[in-house]
């Protein structure tokens, strides 16, 4: 599956980031795009901490407090708030081990695996784009002044 993303680049200056429609390409050679599902695929991966959790656990299977360890800055209550979400959607699937005290562990499903290339390519375009999108940032904010 390859995605391709096709975006606005005045909005996602302004960091409004719901008008990105992702095209995907299945080995069968349809194109679907996403734009049906806007609020759902946004959901999935959107937000400030989802792709961080979701790039743990592409790691291996992990604890909460690994888990709260490997991602700076996240609180607890934003973290169990994010595992909760990706759980309900399919994309994590949470282990409790009847231990004592009882265990839990967090693990992607192959759903999940599958958002890998996503992820990597919204983060290859990131790293490629970040001098212009930080100059014109600059830019705009010495028009301001």
């Amino acid at each position: 599956m390859l995605a391709l993303a096709r975006y606005s680049p005045q909005r996602l200056i302004k960091g409004d980031y719901r008008h990105i429609d992702i095209f995907l390409t299945f080995r069968d050679g349809s194109v679907r795009s996403t734009s049906e599902s806007r609020t759902g695929s946004s959901r999935i991966v959107g937000g400030r901490w989802k792709a961080a959790v979701l790039d743990q656990l592409f790691q291996g299977t992990k604890r909460f407090s690994e888990l709260k360890r490997g991602i700076a800055g996240i609180t607890q209550r934003t973290l169990s708030q994010q595992l909760r979400e990706l759980q309900s959607t399919g994309i994590v699937e949470r282990t409790v081990y009847p231990d004592r005290p009882p265990r839990v562990v967090y693990a992607i499903t192959p759903i999940g695996k599958s958002l890998r290339p996503l992820l990597d390519a919204m983060c290859h375009w990131g790293k490629s784009h970040s001098a212009a999108m930080a100059l014109r940032k600059r830019r705009a904010s010495d028009r301001l002044q």
